[in-house]
């Protein structure tokens, strides 16, 4: 009768040898492809985990800068609250309304864009936080310089480290035949253009003025600023200044006096 082919090793006891492949080469073992998927997937799921594990260690760190800048916020935020005038405190609290609004809609587009699609909500990623806390550090430079001048209005002077609060920083020195030194540069919106203008102002009373200009094919195109001393603030003002700056940079605003010049404020 014609069964199948009995391997006379098997009844003797013997090793069984693997059937040889056309190639010549043995056939693996199903269970050792499996230990290989096996293998390979815990490696993907290890590194997923620690991936996971350092995204999170970063949000945490994040998270707790975010929250010492908005105290040290607090705290200055208070110091103005008892220094200023009522009249000027209750539009100092009006614009940090704002400002807080705003502050959090620009850290949710810069996280937007460096967190990508895949985040389901960018308010639990670290980049919104971190963010959201060079904001407030530099929210924090404008109180503090408000919160010098009211505590002294005498000791103001043109000359020093001007603050905007949102990314502006003007360097002003006073020469001594009367003219102004300065160096504005800022940085802004979450696309972090810049833009940086200097030179020398002419100085009358508490105004000042800078005249440059930048040559295109059809001309040459005058270009001004303007500083105006108002109480705590600095106001600059520029006509035709885009030529200095990015698409979304600009130099206008209120500047407030945080501090003395240092040696590398003014190159």
């Amino acid at each position: 009768m014609r069964g199948r082919e009995v391997d006379e090793s098997q009844a003797s006891g013997a090793a069984v040898r693997p059937a040889a492949t056309p190639t010549g080469r043995l056939r693996a073992a199903p269970w050792r492809r499996v230990a290989a998927v096996v293998i390979s997937a815990l490696a993907a799921l290890a590194w997923a985990q620690d991936g996971s594990a350092a995204a999170q260690e970063e949000l945490q760190a994040a998270i707790a800068a975010f929250e010492t800048a908005d105290a040290v916020l607090n705290d200055v935020y208070a110091q103005a609250a008892q220094l200023m005038p009522p009249t000027e405190f209750g539009r100092l609290r009006l614009e940090q309304r704002e400002w807080v609004a705003a502050r959090d809609v620009e850290a949710e587009t810069y996280a937007q864009v460096f967190a990508g699609p895949e985040a389901d909500d960018v308010r639990e990623t670290s980049y919104f936080y971190e963010y959201a806390a060079g904001l407030t550090e530099e929210r924090t430079q404008l109180l503090r310089a408000l919160v010098a001048y009211y505590i002294d209005p005498t000791t103001q002077t043109w000359q020093g480290l001007w603050v905007d609060g949102h990314g502006g920083h003007l360097a002003v020195m006073e020469l001594e035949d009367g003219r102004l030194r300065f160096q504005l540069t800022v940085v802004r919106s979450p696309a972090l253009h810049t833009g940086w203008i200097e030179g020398f102002a002419e100085r009358v009373g508490d105004l000042a003025r800078h005249d440059t200009a930048y040559d295109t094919v059809d001309g040459e195109v005058p270009v001004w600023v303007f500083f105006v001393r108002d109480g705590p603030y600095l106001l600059v003002r520029t006509a035709n200044a885009e030529y200095f700056a990015g698409a979304r940079a600009y130099f206008d605003g209120r500047y407030a006096r945080l501090r003395d010049l240092e040696p590398f404020d003014i190159d």
